[in-house]
C-alpha cells in the first residue's frame, strides 16, 4: 500500500511538472509572437537592371507566419527605394487585397547610376530584420545598344501575325 501511494504521488507531481512546462512553453510562444512579426512579405520585380527614367513594376504576397496562408492582417504595404547609403529615394503605400499587392515606382531621369535596394514591409514589421529587401541596379543604356521599335507601338498584335520591326 505504501508503494502504491508513493508511485501515485510520483505521477501526480510529474503531471503537475508537465503542466508547468507546457505553461512556460506557451508563455514563450506568446513572447515570440510579440517580438516577431506575424507577417512575411515576398515580392518580385519585372527585372533587376533599370535605366534612369524607367518604371519599376512589382508584385508580391503577404503571408501570415502563424498559419502560412495569405495574410488578412494588413490592408497596406509600404514599398520604398533606398540608395547604397540607406537614404530613401522614393516610396509609396500600396493596397493589399487577399494577401496580394502590386505597384510601380517611377525612377527619376537624372537618377545617379549605381546599386539601390527596394524594400517592402507592412505596419506589423517594425524592425529592419523582418523587411523584404531586393537589390536593384540603375545603369545607363549606351548609344551602341540596339534599339527595337515597332511601326505601330500601341497596337495589340495577334499571335502569328506579321509586322515591321525597326532595329537601330
Amino acid at each position: 500500500l505504501l508503494f502504491l501511494l508513493t508511485a501515485s504521488l510520483f505521477f501526480i507531481v510529474s503531471a503537475q511538472d508537465n503542466s508547468a512546462v507546457l505553461d512556460k512553453i506557451a508563455g514563450r510562444l506568446e513572447i515570440y509572437k510579440q517580438h516577431f512579426p506575424l507577417e512575411k512579405v515576398y515580392f518580385q520585380t519585372d527585372k533587376e537592371v533599370y535605366a534612369p527614367g524607367e518604371i519599376i513594376w512589382f508584385s508580391g504576397f503577404v503571408f501570415d507566419r502563424t498559419y502560412n496562408l495569405f495574410s488578412g492582417n494588413s490592408s497596406e504595404i509600404t514599398a520604398a527605394l533606398y540608395d547604397a547609403s540607406g537614404t530613401v529615394i522614393k516610396g509609396d503605400k500600396f493596397t493589399v487585397t487577399n494577401g496580394a499587392f502590386r505597384g510601380d515606382l517611377l525612377l527619376d531621369k537624372e537618377m545617379p547610376l549605381g546599386c539601390y535596394y527596394l524594400a517592402a514591409y507592412t505596419p506589423w514589421q517594425d524592425t529592419p530584420d523582418h523587411v523584404f529587401i531586393k537589390p536593384l541596379v540603375v545603369e545607363a543604356f549606351y548609344k551602341s545598344d540596339a534599339v527595337v521599335s515597332l511601326t505601330d507601338p500601341g497596337k495589340i498584335y495577334q499571335a502569328g501575325s506579321k509586322t515591321t520591326v525597326d532595329l537601330q
